[in-house]
């Protein structure tokens, strides 16, 4: 994947300024033309991970009705892809933004592709609803790591029979 980098001692480091939500969303794009302004029919994907500045499409094709994700058939302008997620409470949003990369998917995954996607235009209406499943989901992801923890001591406490402390 093209978000880390390596540094001198070779440990790979995060390059992005926001931390993104693993998520499994379904969404649908279509490709608009950089050029003509052409659009694709749309395409139901799913999102693996998003934040407030980008995310990470999961899809079977790179390329639509000969235009790819990245750049025009002719490798002229860039193309915009238009993304429409659909959040677990029904709430539904547009975005507008640019493949940044692409590669393929690791082997054995359900998908082919993984791209990249920067935001580049989004509503204010849109934009508090992401921001509001973003706060909503890390709220629970946090609350639910803390429960695997305090799981996990109390086994360990159980099959050691002491404070996990004095160890």
């Amino acid at each position: 994947m093209e978000t880390s980098s390596k540094d001198q001692n070779g440990v790979s480091k995060e390059r992005r300024s926001v931390r993104r939500l693993e998520a499994n969303l379904e969404v649908s794009f279509r490709i608009i033309c950089g050029r003509t302004s052409r659009q694709t029919k749309s395409i139901p994907v799913s999102i693996k991970n998003l934040s407030v500045t980008g995310f990470c499409l999961a899809t079977d094709m790179t390329m639509v009705e000969d235009l790819h994700v990245m750049a025009g058939s002719s490798g002229g302008a860039d193309n915009t892809l238009e993304v429409r997620i659909r959040f677990p409470d029904q709430n539904e949003i547009l975005i507008h933004g640019a493949a940044c990369w692409y590669n393929l998917a690791e082997s054995g995954a359900l998908y082919r592709y993984k791209v990249g996607v920067r935001i580049k235009k989004i509503s204010e209406t849109d934009l508090a609803l992401l921001k509001k499943f973003l706060r909503r989901n890390r709220k629970e992801m946090f609350y639910n790591s803390l429960l695997r923890i305090k799981w996990i001591e109390r086994l360990l406490r159980g099959f050691l029979g002491r404070s996990l402390y004095l160890l």
